[in-house]
Order: C-alpha cells, then sequence, then structure tokens
C-alpha cells in the first residue's frame, strides 16, 4: 500500500488530531479523544496503538478545533446512522471504548448503538462520510491511534489511510464526521 501523501488547504492543519481522555463512567465525564470525519491524509500510521489500555474504558472523541463530540445522529443504532459533533451531553451514543482485533489497530464501538464506527461507501476520499455499523471485521473498521506529542492523537483509518476529522474543520452543532 502506498503512503498517502498529505494533501492542501485546512487539511494539514492538525484537523484529524483527537484529545484521549480517559475516565471511568462512573465519573462525569468520559474519557475524550479531541478532533475528527475523514479528512487529511497523512504519513503513514506509525502503530503506536499501546498508548490506549483496550480495557473497555470508555472514552469521548474531542474535536480539539470546537470541543464538541462525535456523536451517533438521533441516538440511532441502524447500520449506517452518521457520525456528527455535538456538544458534551454525556449520552451513550457519544461514549466511545477501543477493542484491538490484535494487529496493532483498534476497532472504535458506539456504548449506545453497539456498532463500529466505519468509512461509509468503501470510500478513500478526502471527506468521505463515517458512520457506524455492526462489526464486520474490515479494514474499514480499523483505527491506528497514534499519537502526536502534545496528548492528541491521529485517528486513522485501515482502509482508507485518511485521518478521523470534521468536515472541513467545521464548528456548528451537526457539522459532519
Amino acid at each position: 500500500m502506498a503512503v498517502p501523501q498529505p494533501a492542501a488547504g485546512l487539511r494539514d492543519q492538525g484537523l484529524g488530531e483527537v484529545e484521549l481522555d480517559a475516565v471511568p463512567l462512573l465519573e462525569v465525564g468520559a474519557p475524550q479523544l479531541g478532533q475528527f470525519s475523514v479528512g487529511g491524509r497523512s504519513v503513514k500510521p506509525s502503530l503506536m496503538s499501546t498508548t490506549l489500555p483496550g480495557d473497555g474504558t470508555v472514552y469521548r472523541l474531542v474535536a480539539r478545533h470546537s470541543g464538541k463530540v462525535a456523536d451517533v445522529e438521533g441516538a440511532r443504532t441502524a447500520n449506517g446512522t452518521n457520525v456528527h459533533q455535538w456538544p458534551w451531553l454525556n449520552q451513550a451514543n457519544q461514549k466511545w471504548t477501543f477493542t484491538r482485533p490484535g494487529d496493532g489497530y483498534y476497532t472504535i464501538k458506539g456504548l449506545g448503538s453497539g456498532k463500529h464506527l466505519e468509512v461509509a461507501g468503501l470510500s478513500r476520499a478526502d471527506g468521505g462520510n463515517v458512520g457506524i455499523w455492526a462489526d464486520a471485521g474490515s479494514p474499514r473498521q480499523h483505527w491506528a491511534v497514534t499519537p502526536t506529542g502534545d496528548g492528541n492523537h491521529l485517528l486513522i483509518n485501515r482502509y482508507s489511510g485518511l485521518s478521523l476529522s470534521v468536515d472541513e474543520g467545521s464548528t456548528p452543532d451537526g457539522a459532519n464526521v
């Protein structure tokens, strides 16, 4: 697989960085990851996925630029449901767990839906959509968790080679991931 090259524009501005903040479920907040959508090509992910415990710890994925979290639209559970950014409401559709399938990547599972975060439609294009889907054991559901060195992380999809980020760095509620 060729190493993806950086794309121009906003996608090079760290928009794919996510802040990981693990907190036990019994506390008010959930761990957070900071920034998300499929956008921004980056260098080949370094599989430093040992940075997460992968033990059922619950996280929230927080967009570094907006402070909003990855939210399963309408708290729905159907395959193909969209993921967008929304203010943190401490709801199950905003909480995620990471599981290692054993190859250095993680699957990211929605606590409220029990479904996995995946790149929709086999997209490899900047701005490709992200939604939830039942476990398919597919590379489009596998994510490299790569620390950026400043407390944030890149979530890079195994299939597309693109990082999870909010579309075009948008900040309004409901902006697409």
